[in-house]
């Protein structure tokens, strides 16, 4: 290894401040995600497919579902892109 001996705090120094590798998603960044949908009745029939859709994140574990669940995409995470 190149930083052998080097305490971890320099490695992390180190490689906070170089240039993002292509391909590495910058914290804060929204991410595209598998689809996922609530299965309470009371929620809206639509899916999400982002990670920081303000409507899919209030979804709870326990009411969360992977896939669309035969609704609509959600329009904040079409806004998204």
């Amino acid at each position: 290894a190149p930083f052998r001996g080097l305490p971890l705090g320099t490695w992390c120094s180190y490689v906070g401040s170089i240039a993002p590798v292509q391909g590495v998603v910058s914290k804060g960044a929204d991410m595209k995600v598998s689809a996922y949908h609530s299965t309470n009745k009371s929620d809206p029939d639509v899916y999400h497919d982002h990670d920081d859709c303000p409507t899919g994140k209030q979804i709870p574990a326990y009411n969360r579902a992977s896939g669309t669940g035969g609704y609509r995409r959600c329009e904040q995470c079409i806004a998204k892109g």
